[in-house]
């Protein structure tokens, strides 16, 4: 890996406590097991809800007030399945569901978005077999879950029904679908905040471009630096990857950035 022969070194399954201070310098972080590291910068691909928690009130309170305290995106509904390929012929590699049309993006429950990339890389799935992802559009409300316990039947139940609506959609172009189940796994809000670290399952900061631009990289610590969704470009890979970069520039400035740049051909 260039990370490591760079010097860089990868510590997975370490989940950030606190970003430490010297006055108005990040010096470092501290994990939840004690472990402290120190460094000349910190980026931090936090959501701006957890980043809150990551620095003291001091400084925080030089920030933006508006710029910590977005509205916040709804989350989603998931299905990942996988099935019995035999038979099927003229599958859609994406499918958009609708229920209603006069409701809109907005509803809940309203439409759903499949992909099926077995259809075009049969290595995506064990030979006789397709793999399906489905997800509503950043509409789930996260108060319906949010004091339910995961292990629950009551939220079991709830997730069987909230996620209904994805196999009611398949069945229309695969009708015998619940007999080629194979392997089914149904996510929720709840799942999201668990596995992916964010406020309430949320998508991201809900900021409308008609009214400005999602917060750069730059903070008013002169160290401390932020990328990921919620800030410039915004939510979706290709915007968080971009926000890493700028993150990086920021650091090692512009001509190095370049120069990295053209030992990649970027």
């Amino acid at each position: 890996m260039d990370l490591k022969k760079n010097g860089g070194k990868l510590i997975l399954s370490s989940r950030v406590k606190t970003i430490n201070f010297n006055k108005n310098l990040a010096t470092g972080i501290t994990l939840n097991n004690g472990s402290s590291y120190s460094c000349e910068s910190v980026v931090t691909n936090t959501d701006v809800w957890n980043l809150k928690k990551l620095i003291p009130n001091e400084i925080s309170k030089k920030w933006n007030t508006k710029a910590l305290n977005p509205n916040k995106c709804d989350s989603f509904l998931h299905i990942h399945l996988g099935f019995d390929a035999d038979g099927l012929e003229n599958l859609p590699i994406h499918a958009i569901h609708v229920d209603e049309w006069e409701k809109g993006i907005t509803a809940e429950r309203n439409i759903a978005v499949f992909s099926i990339p077995s259809v075009l890389d049969k290595n995506m799935a064990p030979e006789g077999k397709h793999v399906l992802h489905g997800y509503t559009p950043a509409n789930e409300p996260w108060e319906i879950w949010e004091n339910l316990n995961p292990k629950g039947l009551e939220y079991r139940n709830l997730k069987e029904e909230r996620c209904s609506i994805f196999l009611n959609a398949v069945r229309k172009f695969i009708p015998d679908i619940d007999e080629r189940i194979d392997l089914k796994m149904l996510g929720t809000p709840t799942t999201h905040k668990k596995f992916t670290n964010t406020y309430c399952g949320s998508y991201g900061p809900a900021l409308s471009a008609a009214k400005g631009l999602f917060p750069g990289c730059k903070t008013p610590v002169k160290n401390l630096f932020t990328c990921g969704a919620s800030t410039f470009p915004g939510i979706g890979i290709p915007a968080v990857s971009a926000s890493g970069a700028y993150a990086a520039e920021k650091i090692i400035g512009k001509k190095e950035f370049k120069t990295l740049l053209k030992k990649i051909n970027l």
